[in-house]
C-alpha cells in the first residue's frame, strides 16, 4: 500500500496519461506489475493499464467495456475484495 498520496504536484505531470501513473510507480519504487490502482474513471482504468498496472473501477452503472480486472458497485466493497491478496 501507497503511504502517500499522490497528486499532479508530487509527480510532476497532469492525470492525462499514463504518464502519471509511471511516475508514481517510479517515485514508490514499485514495478508495475506488482501494483494496482483503484479509480472511478474509464479513462483512469485505460491510462492505469498502460502504465502496466491493474485497475480496480469503483462504478455503479456497470460500464461497457474497462480494462479493469474488477469493477464494484462501491469502495465499500474494496476491504473484501483486497482480503485474498493479503498475506
Amino acid at each position: 500500500m501507497f503511504v502517500e498520496t499522490y497528486g499532479s504536484d508530487l509527480v510532476g505531470t497532469w492525470k492525462g496519461s499514463h504518464l502519471f501513473y509511471d511516475r508514481i510507480l517510479a517515485h514508490a519504487g514499485v514495478p508495475p506489475e506488482k501494483a494496482s490502482f483503484v479509480d472511478d474513471s474509464n479513462r483512469s482504468v485505460d491510462w492505469i493499464t498502460e502504465a502496466g498496472a491493474t485497475a480496480v473501477l469503483i462504478s455503479t452503472e456497470g460500464p461497457a467495456r474497462t480494462g479493469a480486472c474488477e469493477v464494484l458497485d462501491s469502495l465499500s466493497e474494496l476491504p473484501e475484495f483486497l482480503a485474498p491478496f493479503r498475506s
